[in-house]
């Protein structure tokens, strides 16, 4: 499962991010480097929930920064 959701931000990247414009992200790294971390080091469910956590962090309310996937 992790492969298929590590397939679907890279084609998120490739195709989407352009589109919506580079840079938005308020958090270092962006949301899908950090997603795409998650998935590739932790087991589904634990990344699908740091991922969805650090997705609804990033909003225009959010100070965002610096913030890596701790190991």
């Amino acid at each position: 499962m992790n492969k298929l959701v590590v397939s679907l931000i890279l084609l998120y990247r490739r195709f989407i991010s352009p589109v919506l414009g580079r840079g938005k992200c308020r958090y270092r790294p962006t949301c899908s480097s950090y997603c795409l971390q998650a998935f590739q080091h932790y087991r589904f469910s634990t990344a699908l929930v740091l991922s969805l956590w650090r997705i609804l962090r990033c909003n225009p309310w959010s100070k965002g920064g610096y913030d890596p996937l701790r190991p």
